[in-house]
């Protein structure tokens, strides 16, 4: 189905969210930063998605990498070493990931000992990354 990967959005929203939770005193623009990432199958290719916040409110999604499988012996030395390129991306994407998120936490634990006593003096990412999550359903009773 073309919409299957909405269905990773679910997951890696909860996951930006809990980032936002636990470190609520970071910055919006360094949490702006952070990507997180979902593999997805479709027929015969492998999907990167990443999601990550923007300053305006809204949350981009993004086909990061596109692999195609070949599946038949004889077309092994194509797909090995587009399959190595596709790995040595991801890798170097959530190296860069793991970095923006440590740069959150760290800007956390520098802000924390100041705003810890007095909450109300800074906005909090819990209060702004909030994703309105919305599921599509049908009701039969209406057909």
């Amino acid at each position: 189905n073309n919409l299957d990967h909405h269905k990773g959005i679910y997951g890696i929203l909860a996951i930006l969210k809990c980032i936002a939770d636990k470190y609520s005193f970071a910055s919006v623009e360094k949490f702006s930063r952070v990507k997180v990432f979902f593999l997805h199958v479709a027929e015969a290719k492998l999907h990167l998605w990443s999601l990550h916040y923007q300053p305006d409110g809204f949350f981009n999604l993004w086909r990061e990498l596109c692999l195609q499988i070949q599946p038949h012996f004889e077309d092994r030395m194509v797909i090995l070493s587009q399959l190595i390129k596709f790995c040595w991306n991801t890798k170097c994407l959530l190296e860069q990931a793991v970095n923006n998120i440590v740069e959150v936490k760290n800007e956390y634990q520098e802000i924390s000992p100041i705003y810890k006593y007095n909450p109300e003096m800074i906005t909090h990412l819990r209060s702004i990354i909030n994703p309105v999550i919305l599921k599509l359903t049908k009701d039969l009773s209406f057909i």
